[in-house]
């Protein structure tokens, strides 16, 4: 066998392991915080973030990946881990704000928490951890 057939065979097949490691993630649909998003000011920014390997995805296709994140508890920063999350249908997850901004000319930091929100609704989304059986209650 000489090299070249070679090397294309050994990239054939890496190629063919790539694709085999599964397909893409579900993440869960983002967008804008509404005006009216709950802001709290803190005392300081969050730490760095965790790195998370998401666990393999869940046969049920409601079901989208949530990065985890930190919470501000009043105090202190809390982490929260990722996981997947069967949200309600026509909701959106608004990401975490974080913004310096002047309060009778003081800077203070303002943080908005990540939330799920409904475009045409006020009230706040339901969510559940996939598999939990009151999820089928949302189609």
């Amino acid at each position: 066998m000489s090299r070249r057939p070679a090397v294309r065979w050994l990239a054939g097949l890496l190629l063919l392991g790539v694709g085999a490691c599964g397909g893409a993630l579900r993440l869960a649909p983002t967008g804008p915080a509404p005006a009216s998003a709950k802001a709290q000011f803190v005392d300081e920014p969050p730490p760095l973030t965790h790195i998370e390997e998401p666990s393999p995805a869940p046969a049920d296709e409601r079901c989208v990946w949530v990065d985890g994140g930190h919470t501000w508890d009043g105090r202190r920063w809390r982490w929260h881990a990722g996981g997947w999350i069967h949200p309600e249908p026509g909701c959106y997850r608004s990401l975490p704000e974080l913004e310096w901004v002047s309060v009778e000319g003081v800077p203070k930091l303002r943080h908005r928490p990540a939330a799920w929100v409904h475009p045409q609704r006020t009230t706040p989304c339901r969510e559940y951890a996939c598999g939990d059986p009151r999820a089928d209650a949302l189609r």
